[in-house]
């Protein structure tokens, strides 16, 4: 259709969606969510269909979920918590004890309670991107952590993306969501952009960025519903979509959106032009 998307698959089931990050390690080919309650499962890329779940240390409602490049699964639950899940067999990337410490100094740099989390999976050795309630979001990698105050009010959603061809070290970009409605980019080691990416009079539900050959994507939802689709290296290019209920998670991998929603999960497929 002209439209600029398609449906892959839906999939209609009582339970909000959570939170939501494409798996990593053993789950490397499914999405990852997790529902109200904090139950965490791995739906297949192709069809939706649950794969697996994942055993977590006593399900509690969650904020977001993050998976690294090492494999580990971070759960950030309703209160600002951050459990942290190792893998059986890590694969190359922080080590958990390596990521517990990383994690550790974000908080403290925080001073503010968690609210968001997100990785970059093509950046090994980085950790999980971390936004506060006081606004601000924090970045770690190779031992150094930045911060910038990017929203009034708290973050409400942060996505993470390594930047870069295949086997190059990459650098890292950032987008933010806050409950002002603001969608920010920033790149650490580097000022983030003067002015929001995107603006709503809506709080922010979710972030994702994606990067593939028709260059960077960045989607956002807001509260109200709205799913939006831009392309920030082609002025004016917008998709704009409403699928009926409120939108908790978004990720986005290889040109497919997956959208979390109130009653149930839907994977759409952007056109590159």
């Amino acid at each position: 259709a002209p439209s600029g998307w398609s449906a892959r698959w839906a999939r209609w089931e009582p339970g909000t969606t959570a939170a939501a990050a494409f798996g990593t390690g053993p789950h490397r080919d499914g999405w990852l969510l997790a529902d109200a309650t904090g139950a965490v499962r791995v739906l297949s890329a192709a069809t939706g269909a649950t794969l697996a779940r994942i055993v977590v240390p006593g399900p509690k409602p969650l904020r977001a979920l993050a998976a690294t490049a090492g494999g580990s699964l971070l759960l950030l639950d309703s209160w600002g918590g951050i459990e942290l899940v190792a893998p059986a067999l890590p694969a190359p990337g922080l080590e958990p004890s390596a990521l517990a410490e990383a994690l550790a100094r974000l908080r403290a740099a925080a001073g503010a309670e968690p609210s968001a989390l997100a990785a970059a999976t093509a950046l090994p050795d980085a950790a999980p991107a971390l936004g506060d309630t006081a606004g601000a979001v924090h970045w770690y990698q190779d031992g150094l952590v930045e911060s910038e105050r990017l929203h009034r009010g708290a973050v409400t959603a942060v996505a993470a993306l390594g930047l870069g061809p295949a086997g190059d070290a990459g650098v890292p970009l950032l987008a933010s969501g806050g409950f002002d409605g603001a969608v920010r980019l920033w790149g650490p080691g580097g000022e983030p952009m003067a002015d929001p990416a995107d603006h709503r009079p809506s709080p922010v539900a979710a972030v994702a960025l994606g990067d593939g050959p028709a260059g960077l994507v960045v989607a956002a939802a807001w509260s109200d519903g709205l799913i939006r689709v831009r392309r920030p290296e082609q002025p004016g290019s917008r998709l704009d979509l409403r699928l009926g209920s409120q939108v908790w998670a978004l990720s986005l991998v290889g040109g497919t959106l997956l959208a979390g929603l109130a009653d149930g999960v839907v994977a759409i497929d952007l056109r590159q032009n």
